[in-house]
């Protein structure tokens, strides 16, 4: 929304980007259920064995998501191998199936999968589990490393996730454009959260004030930009909105401050 205050010597113009706030409000809303659903989609999980002699080494089992990390060690005399749980109803429908890791006290969850097609499921976590039981029986095998997941998608997650947090925050910026004839300048405030910024340039510099006009999948948007006498232009906002109205709402605020100015629009 822009608001626009104006006495005989002084006119302020402010852009507060409403429609902007709704949707990052919104997707603050959505970005959780989403990362519930992508977080058991992007857990990883690493064993990397080290065997210095064929009964002496250790085996580290790293679990890592977006949100926290573990790590087990296992020493290479207690490792046993590896084995797939698998229950009969998971051989016909989509349930879990998981790869265990063998010690002498006990099991540890290596990975689950879960999937549309249980019989594909089966023979990577069967190939997976041999693999182990192959580096755990050949006393020969100095090092082994195995990892299942995906942490591209994780990147890729985080990635999105942190463009679309900058860019709401980028975007989520309060312009607040003071025309003062007593000081003979306009000062231009941009705000963002606690972070401001502040430019002056003198009212004789402005030689035109006018409307620009972007065009996108949602339709026509507009920002107003002065225009200044070294040539280069000074955008009142960086970003383009329509405010849901029609460009005779954003040519209203041109037009006042191009007659406070005294400036016949070009």
């Amino acid at each position: 929304m822009a608001s626009l205050q104006q006495t005989p010597t002084k006119l302020t113009l402010e852009f507060r980007p409403w429609f902007i706030w709704i949707i990052g409000g919104f997707s603050s809303l959505i970005w959780p259920v989403q990362l519930f659903f992508l977080l058991p989609l992007i857990k990883t999980s690493t064993l990397t064995c080290t065997r210095v002699q064929p009964d002496r080494g250790e085996c580290q089992l790293v679990t890592s998501s977006l949100l926290q990390s573990s790590k087990k060690t296992i020493p290479m005399e207690e490792f046993q191998g590896a084995r797939v749980d698998q229950s009969d109803e998971s051989r016909d429908r989509n349930q879990p199936q998981q790869l265990v890791l063998l010690t002498k006290h006990g099991e540890l969850a290596f990975w689950t999968a879960d999937t549309q097609k249980p019989q594909v499921s089966a023979i990577e976590l069967k190939s997976t589990a041999d693999r182990i039981n192959d580096f755990v029986k050949n006393s020969q095998t100095s090092s082994f490393t195995i990892q299942k997941g995906n942490p591209t998608l994780a990147w890729a997650v985080t990635g999105v996730t942190t463009f679309n947090f900058l860019w709401l925050a980028y975007c989520c910026e309060i312009v607040t454009c003071d025309f003062d004839k007593s000081r003979g300048s306009v000062i231009k405030k941009r705000q963002w959260f606690f972070i401001s910024k502040t430019v002056e340039h003198q009212l004789r510099e402005i030689v035109d004030v006018q409307v620009q006009e972007k065009f996108n999948r949602n339709g026509k948007n507009y920002r107003i930009k002065l225009l200044l006498s070294s040539g280069k232009d000074l955008p009142l906002t960086n970003y383009y909105t329509n405010y849901l109205r029609k460009r005779e709402y954003i040519e209203k605020k041109a037009d006042a401050i191009a007659q406070f100015l005294g400036r016949k629009k070009l």
